[in-house]
């Protein structure tokens, strides 16, 4: 018995047009209809491909129009045209989407979609980002798996909940992931005050004996520092030390007692300033340290 054909579907708004002159097909039997001059502004790749000597081309059943068969579902494709069109960019719906995306635009050499792909990819790393460096893990992304690895930080690893993409990476994926927050968690609880340069700017320094420096300073700079440097050591980013837990026992102790209103506008407006360096401190400390990648990842 002969073998059924292939069911070929037309794609959805924008790219069921008559007036295309090319049409991409999905790894999963999808036609979208694409016009050559947008796909060659956006990618140098679709732009050889129009322009540089091809085989003969498949054609469509209904009007000729020559069809390209590409990789990509067409979920994927689907997404990164919008992206090359002129309309609004979209919002991709799921992780996995985002990794999918950000392949085929680096595939076809569209930087622009990249910028935007990485812009939504920072959100994905910030609200899971456990699981986004696992997905970056499998697909052997060293970037993203840098990126997801410094938001993983805000929340212990011990605090972590089971998930399917942990399950499929390797032991020493976990354990690097693991000996970069203990190596962040050190550097970032070390970070002392040491006072102010020669210019009037705060110094910042790594060191086992930083609290020797808070003889220097007011008992509720030197408060806050111990109450900060004990947080660090579970949550190493710059955004720890801006809580309002700490925002508020400023407000009791130091703010509380004062009488003038200016002495609290005063004494708040020096916080505020003072937390913030500390924060940006605490960030540029962490970016020193880099999580170990083998030069070869085994999946």
């Amino acid at each position: 018995m002969a073998d059924s054909p292939e069911v070929l579907v037309a794609a959805t708004f924008p790219f069921n047009k008559a007036n295309s002159d090319v049409v991409l097909r999905t790894c999963d039997n999808v036609d979208l209809r694409v016009r050559k001059a947008i796909l060659s502004e956006a990618s140098v790749v679709f732009e050889d491909m129009w322009t540089l000597p091809q085989p003969p081309a498949q054609t469509g059943p209904d009007d000729g129009v020559p069809v390209v068969s590409v990789s990509e579902n067409e979920r994927t494709l689907h997404y990164l045209l919008r992206f090359c069109y002129p309309m609004e960019n979209p919002n991709l719906k799921t992780v996995e989407d985002v990794f999918a995306v950000m392949e085929a635009a680096r595939k076809y050499m569209m930087d622009h979609v990249l910028i935007e792909v990485k812009r939504q990819f920072l959100h994905y790393a910030e609200r899971e980002p456990l699981r986004t460096y696992a997905i970056a893990c499998n697909r052997g992304l060293e970037e993203e798996m840098r990126i997801a690895a410094k938001a993983s930080l805000l929340e212990p690893l011990a605090d972590s909940h089971e998930m399917e993409e942990l399950e499929r990476i390797t032991a020493g994926a976990y354990l690097r992931l693991s000996a970069y927050h203990r190596a962040c968690r050190k550097v970032a609880s070390s970070l002392g005050y040491c006072g102010r340069d020669k210019t009037g700017r705060r110094v910042w320094a790594a060191k086992k004996d930083w609290r020797d420096s808070l003889v220097n300073i007011e008992p509720w700079w030197a408060s806050y520092m111990i109450l900060a440097s004990e947080a660090l050591k579970i949550r190493p980013r710059g955004t720890t030390v801006l809580k309002e837990e700490f925002v508020h026992k400023f407000l009791v102790d130091v703010i509380g007692p004062r009488d003038s209103q200016y002495e609290k506008n005063k004494a708040l407006s020096e916080f505020a300033e003072f937390s913030a360096e500390f924060a940006e401190a605490v960030e540029r400390i962490i970016s020193s340290i880099q999580l170990k990648i083998p030069l070869k990842i085994t999946l």
